[in-house]
């Protein structure tokens, strides 16, 4: 929008199915960013922004002998009627902080708030360390502050990274990522990009 300011939008087609039912809708992500010249950002976002979606199929269909009625009689083919339901959306509003401590390294520091409407409110902060846009270290945590012990099922984040530039705009990167949880083995992403 200006040089400052800057909006995404992103229109999805969403199709679910088990058995013989399945259902479909459509959805939209909205964000908007704001960059201040000391180095802070600022974004919203708003994902899964869409209808209300209902499972219809044959395996909602019954054909049932009707009780209490004459021997013989014929049988009758019901459905069962689905509720419909809304897509688990998402608001959240997040701000970073660059802070330069010379021309080599720098240190980020972002929070992140989101509110979901199946689920608890969330609250998440991290660290990264860069070092001359080439080796990059990050360190998280996330928490539900109305949950139980047993509602926060993440812990701490790690994650390393680096960037390499190929000539010209072209870049590569390579970033590894852990988190850790409390039920079930611990999550890691190897993620491999190139940057035009």
């Amino acid at each position: 929008m200006t040089d400052r300011i800057f909006f995404g939008a992103n229109a999805k087609i969403i199709s679910e199915s088990f058995m013989r039912m399945g259902t479909s809708g459509f959805a939209f992500d909205f964000g908007v960013q704001y960059v201040s010249n000391a180095g802070i950002r600022m974004g919203l976002t708003l994902n899964n922004f869409g209808g209300m979606m209902k499972y219809s199929g044959e395996d909602l269909q019954r054909t049932v002998d009707i009780p209490n009625t004459e021997e013989g009689s014929q049988a009758m083919d019901l459905r069962l009627e689905a509720q419909s339901f809304e897509l688990p959306s998402t608001f959240e509003i997040g701000i970073a902080y660059d802070y330069r401590v010379n021309d080599q390294n720098m240190v980020t520091v972002a929070t992140n708030y989101k509110n979901q409407n199946y689920g608890l409110d969330e609250i998440m902060g991290g660290v990264e360390y860069s070092f001359n846009d080439l080796v990059f270290l990050r360190g998280g945590y996330a928490n539900m502050p109305e949950g139980t012990a047993d509602d926060n099922i993440f812990g701490f984040t790690a994650g390393a990274g680096i960037k390499y530039a190929l000539g010209g705009t072209t870049k590569i990167m390579i970033d590894y990522a852990y988190r850790d949880t409390k039920w079930f083995a611990s999550n890691q992403w190897l993620t491999f990009s190139v940057m035009f």
